[in-house]
């Protein structure tokens, strides 16, 4: 995550012509109109692509093999993924690591930031199939993506494994100093063991662990010496080939008060800025309304997380999907557009681009789960990724 490489975070946004991502399905699209054209899909700013210089240098030096670059995936439960028996494609970032690689950006669904939310049955421990827990817990402290992998009470020989998936070599475990120390060991497949050292300054450190060959097989494993560390961000990549690493940040449940909570090093602005992503993707504007955060509030702490991350990339937002109580959440969605004109970024409203919830749900196929009215299904997602990658490769 921090060797030099540029790292982006990226945000929400449907198109018509997602029926590629589906190869692996072999589903037809839903029954969605022709995509709109870019100002009108960027809610009316009249912002292109072009703007984001940061990506489309992190993209041209990905495909001239030059070098990588890492997104960063920000939101709640819509961007961590529905918690099913099929999370792994239930993903947003799933489908834009297929969608940017089949358009010939060599892209991986790299990893993650943070445990999501397990105080509300949605930790990555469970529903996560890459991940396999054996003594782990989810930490009090919140970072970027949720609750922090946490060894605080953990049993020496405690273990965190994590299997990308694709053909790694290299793995990253992002972890913070603090004064109530820990340690745990940090070892690729085959490799020499590194040691995450929680005992140090209260800061932000990589451990970076290294496979000797390249392999789908290859995993991640943290193994516990003496309770108290943490972990807050796991990678893997090739070493060997440059890509778009992407990084899931879902926080189920959350809202963006609680991501501009900046105290410690391990909060999600001061992580973000860690990983220095060359562009960051928002999805926001759905669980504020029912959590009594008002719309102005709102507006002020997302220009917050908006400024954080053109700190060190660019921004993109996304609007949440449509919701069967889309009347509380307009207001909401038109903010970030307003924010997105008034900022001169790009914004992609899936609100607008579905229409209602009933409408996503009775498409053929329905891109919304059947029996709650929340979260995209497997199709829902490959949607949203192959509009935003479309708009990512203009």
């Amino acid at each position: 995550m921090v060797r030099g490489r540029m790292i982006l975070a990226l945000i929400l946004a449907p198109s018509a012509a997602f029926a590629q991502a589906l190869s692996a399905g072999g589903a037809l699209g839903p029954s969605l109109p022709p995509p709109l054209p870019i100002a009108q899909e960027n809610g009316g700013t009249g912002v292109d692509t072009p703007a984001l210089v940061h990506w489309h240098a992190c993209m041209a030096g990905v495909q001239a093999g030059a070098g990588s670059c890492t997104v960063v995936y920000m939101g709640d439960s819509t961007v961590y993924g529905w918690t099913g028996a099929a999370m792994t494609q239930q993903n947003v970032t799933y489908w834009l690591a297929h969608d940017l690689s089949a358009g010939g950006v060599n892209a991986l669904n790299a990893g993650v930031c943070g445990v999501s939310n397990g105080s509300l049955g949605g930790s990555r421990y469970t529903y996560d199939t890459r991940f396999a827990n054996n003594g782990w817990a989810e930490s009090p402290w919140t970072t970027l993506g949720g609750e922090a992998f946490s060894a605080a009470t953990a049993s020496p020989g405690s273990t965190l494994v994590f299997t990308p998936g694709f053909a790694a070599n290299m793995f990253n475990v992002v972890y913070p100093g603090t004064s109530t120390g820990g340690t745990y060991s940090v070892t690729a497949t085959g490799g020499s063991a590194v040691t995450a050292n929680s005992a140090q300054v209260n800061a932000l450190y990589t451990a970076t662990a290294t496979a000797p060959s390249l392999s789908a097989a290859n995993t991640l494993t943290l193994d516990v010496t003496a309770p108290g560390a943490k972990a807050l961000c796991v990678e893997a990549y090739n070493s060997g080939a440059a890509s778009v690493n992407i990084i899931n940040a879902g926080f189920g449940g959350s809202n963006v008060t609680q991501w501009v909570a900046d105290t410690n090093p391990w909060d999600s602005l001061q992580t973000l800025q860690y990983l220095k992503p060359a562009l960051t993707v928002i999805e926001a504007g759905l669980n504020e309304p029912g959590q009594g955060v008002s719309v102005a509030t709102f507006t002020a702490d997302l220009q917050q997380v908006i400024a954080a991350a053109q700190a060190v990339g660019d921004v993109v937002l996304v609007t949440g999907n449509p919701q069967a109580t889309a009347a509380i959440h307009a207001p909401y969605m038109a903010a970030m557009r307003q924010l997105a004109a008034q900022d001169g970024i790009p914004v992609l409203s899936v609100d607008l681009r579905w229409g209602t919830q009933a409408r996503a749900a009775a498409t053929s196929p329905a891109m919304m789960n059947a029996g709650e009215t929340v979260h995209p299904n497997a199709v829902g997602y490959a949607d949203i990724a192959a509009a935003l990658a479309k708009m990512l490769e203009q």
